[in-house]
């Protein structure tokens, strides 16, 4: 993780990491931000009273999911957002660290699992494909960027 490196290996990574901040891909995310939360907000108004503090929460994962990994079928964002959540409710006030099915850190574990399996997924497929052309998302700019060495 960037954070926690220093010197010469800091500067190698931040470089490296520049192009997921460069002009059009900010002016990319902040399309995508702009229309989802359009979406969200249009949709907000047929619901009628709404838990605000549930659906700004699903909005903001809903945003993460498409700018960070690019995802764009509902289902897909559904259930990572559903992932996301299970392990942030399970494991923030886990007492008990003990990675087993049946501990609620446990399924929080679990979710975390699932998560990176299908980032894992992701960056498969697109390695495959290797159409460089098409990375509008954080994930697809990060495994385009090359380091001079």
């Amino acid at each position: 993780m960037i954070l926690l490196q220093d010197g010469a290996e800091h500067r190698t990574s931040r470089r490296l990491i520049l192009s997921v901040f460069h002009h059009q891909a900010i002016s990319s995310y902040c399309e995508t931000m702009q229309s989802l939360v359009k979406s969200a907000v249009a949709d907000w108004g047929k619901q009628g009273t709404i838990n605000l503090n549930d659906e700004l929460r699903k909005l903001t994962l809903t945003v993460a999911v498409r700018i960070f990994l690019g995802s764009e079928k509902i289902e897909d964002i559904e259930q990572v957002r559903d992932w996301f959540t299970t392990l942030m409710e399970k494991t923030r006030f886990s007492i008990v660290k003990w990675d087993m099915p049946f501990t609620s850190y446990g399924q929080g574990q679990m979710a975390r699992r699932k998560i990176v399996e299908y980032v894992r997924k992701i960056i498969q497929e697109r390695r495959e494909r290797s159409d460089r052309d098409d990375a509008q998302d954080v994930l697809g700019l990060l495994l385009h960027t090359v380091d001079e060495d």
